[in-house]
């Protein structure tokens, strides 16, 4: 940045001469206010500044705004200032406990009520301020408190007995479904939410074969001692339809190489046919998904023969290598 001086020279004439400013850059200030125990309050504080007066100067004002809104709330808390909070309305309220406090009633009130007690009219406004005088409560407020409270009873002991019911009954699988399943059929035969209940809904939805079991896990295939060191186990793959049978590792043998025999000039004897080579093996078959499986054995024309050949195929090597 440059700014022009007015200097004068000796033959008087006035020559403007060039001054450069350095600008310091931008550096920033950084800290984390903490508790007495360490632990972070808010979030990080950072200022920003160019020169160490400006960042003196930035702390200070920082310092007595914190200065001010300490005094503010000092004063609201000695004045008994509350802020009012925004909340909803139809936020529930929290009900005080039932207080039972009868209050005594003046002979003037006595004699009124003797009288209102005896007019059709006035009868049952007299017998609710009855009510209120000997329980100190009015009649439809009980009601309402009496009727809030066996609901949060009835809901606490069926939680209570479910959760009974759930500790003795290993089979049950906890899920949105059989949940769903059980209180529906305790609501339909009006059933209380009893640990009996809960298990005779279970019993009787199991043999309709409603209630859904937990998931099946897939067990690595039982191999016998003796196949142990000849059998290969193949990795296991998770297939829900069946299981994999393992394929019959067979003993590498050195073959003789094969010599093509000189041409005779002769239709079909200069070349040899080979065996062809089979569609699947039982390594392909055990590495098939589930669904890719179910697929092939109903579309696949002789996939299910190829398949049993297979297995029989490894169960026969398996049972020579027994025997030597």
């Amino acid at each position: 940045m440059e700014v022009e001086t007015i200097n004068e020279s000796s033959e008087g004439v006035i020559v403007p001469e060039p001054v450069v400013v350095t600008i310091e850059p931008e550096k920033e200030y950084r800290f984390q206010p903490k508790d007495e125990s360490g632990r972070k309050i808010g979030g990080e504080q950072v200022i920003k500044y160019r020169t160490q007066d400006e960042l003196v100067q930035k702390l200070t004002e920082q310092n007595i705004n914190i200065h001010r809104a300490l005094r503010e709330q000092t004063k609201k808390q000695r004045l008994g200032i509350v802020d009012a909070e925004s909340i909803p309305e139809e936020a529930p309220k929290f009900n005080l406990p039932l207080d039972f406090s009868p209050r005594q009633l003046t002979p003037d009130e006595r004699v009124k009520l003797s009288r209102d007690l005896l007019d059709p009219e006035m009868s049952e406004e007299a017998t609710n301020t009855l009510f209120e005088a000997a329980l100190g409560r009015k009649p439809q407020v009980l009601m309402k408190e009496f009727s809030s409270l066996s609901a949060d009873v009835l809901s606490l002991r069926a939680k209570i007995e479910s959760d009974a019911f759930m500790e003795g009954t290993p089979d049950y699988y906890p899920c949105r479904e059989n949940f769903d399943a059980i209180t529906g059929w305790m609501v339909k035969n009006d059933l209380a939410p009893v640990r009996q209940n809960f298990g005779l809904a279970f019993d009787t939805l199991k043999e309709l074969g409603i209630m859904i079991g937990a998931p099946a896990e897939t067990l690595a295939p039982v191999v016998p001692l003796e196949m142990e060191e000849v059998i290969h186990e193949e990795p296991i793959v998770e297939v829900p339809v069946r299981e994999k049978i393992p394929e019959a590792v067979i003993p590498t043998v050195p073959v003789a190489p094969r010599v093509t025999p000189p041409p005779t000039g002769l239709k079909g004897n200069d070349t040899v046919p080979l065996a062809p080579k089979p569609k699947y093996t039982l390594a392909d078959i055990n590495k098939m998904s589930g669904e890719d499986y179910k697929k092939r054995l109903l579309h696949e024309k002789g996939f299910p023969e190829i398949v049993e050949k297979l297995e029989q195929e490894a169960v026969q090597k398996a049972r020579q290598r027994m025997v030597r």
